[in-house]
Formats: C-alpha cells, sequence, structure tokens
C-alpha cells in the first residue's frame, strides 16, 4: 500500500467514524415497543448501523492492506539482506587466500 492509499483510508475512517458519532448523538435510534427490533429502528438508527458498518469495513480493508504491504516489504529486505551477504562472504574467503 502506497503511502497516499493509506492517508486516504485514515483519513475517511475519521471521517466515517465522525459521521457515526454525529449521527448517533442526540436522538432515539429506536422505538421501545413489542416489535421486532428491525422494525423499531429509527431512520437515524439505520443511519448509524449503516456508518458503523461502513467504518468497520474500511477499518478491516486498511489492515488487510497493512499487513500485504508489510509481508511485501519484509521479502524485500530478506532479499537485500541475503544479496548484501553473499558477496560479504566471498571477499571474507578471498581474503584469506
Amino acid at each position: 500500500m502506497n503511502r497516499h492509499m493509506g492517508l486516504i483510508l485514515n483519513i475517511a475512517l475519521l471521517a466515517l467514524a465522525f459521521t457515526y458519532a454525529v449521527v448517533s448523538f442526540g436522538g432515539d435510534n429506536w422505538v421501545k415497543g413489542d416489535s421486532p427490533l428491525y422494525q423499531r429502528i429509527t431512520k437515524r438508527g439505520w443511519f448509524a448501523i449503516f456508518f458503523l458498518l461502513l467504518t468497520l469495513a474500511v477499518g478491516t480493508a486498511k489492515e488487510v492492506l497493512s499487513q500485504k504491504t508489510e509481508a511485501d516489504l519484509k521479502k524485500e529486505r530478506d532479499a537485500l539482506a541475503h544479496n548484501w551477504r553473499l558477496p560479504t562472504a566471498c571477499l571474507r574467503n578471498n581474503a584469506s587466500l
């Protein structure tokens, strides 16, 4: 994941979490009664659920991309370290001759 994608995902997470908080703040998200819960949820409640799930999805995608990037960087570092060790070992062997 490049730096810009990480920045965009971080900003999206902040915006979604803020929107979720604003939608949930100060208002009833469901109506009390005996009906099934999904029928008692208000529009405000549905918006809150939507933003909560969207925040979860974006956060999960960000973490998956971050883990993939870390794994790719580790492979690259290991390859560079291996390539650096080979010439160094050859130089040591030649120096002892």
